[in-house]
Formats: structure tokens, sequence, C-alpha cells
């Protein structure tokens, strides 16, 4: 269980990375200065997809402390 819950961490992280870089990418490459309706379209999808990003990475977390508090519990149990 507790290499379950490291593996949906790390796949959660990645997923959250990649969504940054979509972000980051979208930024770079769509905004236009001189378009105010584009610029604002470029920067709702960087605001949402940066929103994603957050989510993801907030998950990931709480999967590896919920991995992390299981390999204590487990090791407490051992040497009792």
């Amino acid at each position: 269980r507790y290499l379950e819950l490291k593996i949906d961490a790390l796949k959660s992280q990645l997923e959250a990375f990649q969504n940054f870089h979509k972000a980051a990418r979208t930024l770079r490459d769509n905004y236009d200065p001189k378009d105010a309706a584009a610029r604002d379209k470029v920067k709702a999808e960087f605001e949402e997809l940066t929103e994603k990003y957050r989510k993801t990475m907030e998950d990931a977390r709480a999967r590896s402390s919920e991995a992390n508090d299981l390999y204590k519990d487990t090791v407490r149990k051992e040497r009792q």
C-alpha cells in the first residue's frame, strides 16, 4: 500500500508539472500585449492551468503524506 501511494503521488506530481509546462507554453506562444482580448484569454487559460497545477500538487502531497504516515505506523507497530 505504501508504494502504491508513493507511485500515485509521483504520477500526480508529473501530471501537475505537465499542466504547468502547458500553461507556460500557452502564455509564451499566445500572449499578445497589443491585443487585449487575446491577452485576457491567454491570461485566463494560464490562471486556470496554474490552479489545476496547484490542486494536483496538493493532492500529490496528501498522498505522499498518507504513505509516510502508513510507513511510520508500520515501523511503530514492528517495534512494539
